[in-house]
Parts: structure tokens; C-alpha cells; sequence
């Protein structure tokens, strides 16, 4: 929970919107990058996290909760993204 609460603060912190959850992922969103294109980025850096390329979810990608270690580099990770993409 604390790892979830954590991951989903510093998210929002860097703009994303993402839906309050009570479960080992969270749903994420961020109106300014096309979050295909940061499931691509990430990918190609080996970090997976989960798009869904179907109406309603299509803005949106799934994260599962892992460790801190695996966050921090998720992290790191966005981080790049939008630092590559601005």
C-alpha cells in the first residue's frame, strides 16, 4: 500500500491524472504525452507496463505495484520520457 500510495503521488506530481485505487495497479493518464508512445519508450528501456490499445482505456496504461526498486525505475523511466518528448 505504501509503495502504491507513493508511486501514485510522485505521478501525480509530474501531471498524470490517476484513478484513486485500492488494488496492486493503478490506472494512469497524462493529457499532454500519448501514453502508447511512453508504453513504446518504456518497452524499448525494458520496464513493462500494460496499454490497451481499446476505446475508453486507449489514454490510459496500466501499472503493476512491484517493489521500490522496480518504481524507482519506473520512475526514472517516465521521467526520461518526458524529458525526451517535451
Amino acid at each position: 500500500i505504501k509503495t502504491r500510495t507513493r508511486l501514485t503521488e510522485e505521478m501525480r506530481s509530474l501531471g498524470f491524472k490517476v484513478i484513486d485505487s485500492s488494488t496492486n495497479f493503478i490506472m494512469a493518464t497524462h493529457d499532454d504525452y500519448s501514453m502508447r508512445e511512453m508504453f513504446e519508450y518504456l518497452k524499448s528501456k525494458n520496464i513493462f507496463i500494460r496499454y490497451f490499445n481499446q476505446p475508453r482505456i486507449n489514454k490510459f496504461v496500466r501499472i503493476t505495484i512491484g517493489t521500490d526498486e522496480e518504481v524507482d525505475k519506473l520512475l526514472g523511466g517516465i521521467k526520461d520520457f518526458i524529458n525526451t518528448h517535451k
